[in-house]
């Protein structure tokens, strides 16, 4: 059976400061995400993740872009 094997010999500790706000700054201007991909990956992760967080806030002021490139193409 495979043993495990911590990689920092103490938990790491992240300092730093918490808050909430009665108000929620949203940006006014457009942003656009460009997911550049391999063809051969499948177009999962992160990008989409975000992609659909940020829509509910953002509508149609967010543009996501998805690139898809093959290497083996000329």
């Amino acid at each position: 059976m495979a043993e495990w094997i911590p990689v920092l010999a103490y938990p790491l500790l992240a300092k730093g400061s918490y808050q909430l706000t009665s108000r929620s700054c949203i940006l006014q201007q457009s942003l656009v995400i460009l997911h550049i991909r391999m063809s051969s990956i499948e177009p999962r992760g992160p990008p989409a993740i975000i992609n659909q967080y940020l829509q509910s806030f953002l509508g149609d002021r967010l543009l996501y872009h998805e690139i898809s490139f093959d290497l083996s193409s000329e």
